[in-house]
């Protein structure tokens, strides 16, 4: 039984999806393949026998990609070389491989290129690119808030000016560090039930004591979201943290402001009480209570008219 022919190489190049060009010593081309032809919008016809200049490309991207012919040619080494070819259908990304071509001899007589399009690859790459320093210049923009990314062991991964602002810490002194960094010196070492919390069921808030880079404390409320891949494994952290400070210094004044008020009121030996524009109870001292034999919850809320005597009411109104 007679063997089948070997497979004629020339075929296998042809039917390959990837562009295969070769070319002799000179830059002409000596072989094209039906994807090459596609790639640069030409026919064998037009290209074999002929320079790269018949493929269309301007002349410096013809001189560069001669060039590189030439250099593998002249070191008898492959190369390899990104190249983005300037079509009318617009630019193609290559990853282009270079190698020597031999005679049977072992001398160089040429050169091939296999060529793989990587323009869907390098497209994707742009639009994550632009839609990063997009997200990157809203959270630049947002300064009230320390906006930053955790890896899933807590290291700062990311960091904005609002971070920076209210922790003192520019992005290269804290990228890379524990969270637990910005944490009180007193706390527990790696104080981050935060992350467990969030990690389970997918967000956790909390409000305590934080330090800046010059050991100055600051009341944060923190927000902690896990991020996760499509596959559902766990990716990192987003934690948004304010700086509260001055709002809880405030809230501190008005409640001993309202305790002081209350002492006061409370020893005085005179009925005392307070009500809204709607005539309705806000705050009645012991005596008033005493004085009129109500309860506190009875009266808190509820018009003043009904301990007045009836004949008093529309005198106590005016």
């Amino acid at each position: 039984m007679t063997a089948p022919p070997p497979p004629d190489p020339s075929r296998l190049l042809a039917d390959l999806p990837l562009p295969v060009v070769c070319f002799d010593r000179d830059g002409r081309h000596t072989f094209v393949n039906a994807a090459a032809c596609r790639t640069v919008g030409r026919t064998p016809d037009q290209l074999l026998g002929r320079g790269m200049e018949a493929t269309g490309l301007p002349a410096e991207q013809v001189a560069e990609l001669n060039a590189n012919v030439a250099r593998v040619c002249a070191a008898g080494a492959p190369s390899a070389h990104k190249v983005v070819l300037a079509l009318p259908a617009g630019p193609a990304h290559l990853e282009v491989r270079l190698s020597p071509l031999r005679d049977a001899a072992g001398a160089v007589v040429g050169a091939v290129a296999v060529s793989t399009d990587v323009s869907a690859r390098e497209l994707a790459r742009q639009a994550l690119e632009e839609s990063e320093g997009r997200y990157r210049l809203m959270l630049d923009s947002v300064t009230d808030y320390a906006i930053f990314l955790l890896d899933p062991d807590g290291r700062v991964a990311s960091w904005n000016a609002g971070a920076e602002r209210i922790t003192g810490y520019a992005a290269g002194e804290i990228v890379g560090r524990h969270v637990s960094a910005l944490h009180p010196p007193d706390a527990p070492p790696r104080p981050e039930p935060g992350l467990d919390a969030a990690a389970r069921a997918g967000r956790f808030e909390e409000e305590g004591w934080r330090v800046r880079k010059d050991g100055s404390r600051f009341w944060a409320h923190a927000a902690v979201t896990a991020v996760r891949d499509p596959a559902g494994r766990l990716t990192g952290f987003v934690k948004a943290t304010r700086d509260l400070t001055a709002r809880r210094a405030a809230d501190q004044a008005l409640r001993e402001s309202e305790e002081r008020y209350r002492r006061v009121v409370e020893d005085q030996t005179e009925v005392v009480c307070r009500f809204g524009p709607d005539g309705a109870f806000t705050f009645v001292n012991d005596v008033y209570c005493r004085t009129f034999g109500r309860r506190p919850e009875e009266l808190l809320g509820s018009r003043w008219h009904p301990v007045a005597h009836p004949d008093d009411v529309p005198r106590v109104q005016e």
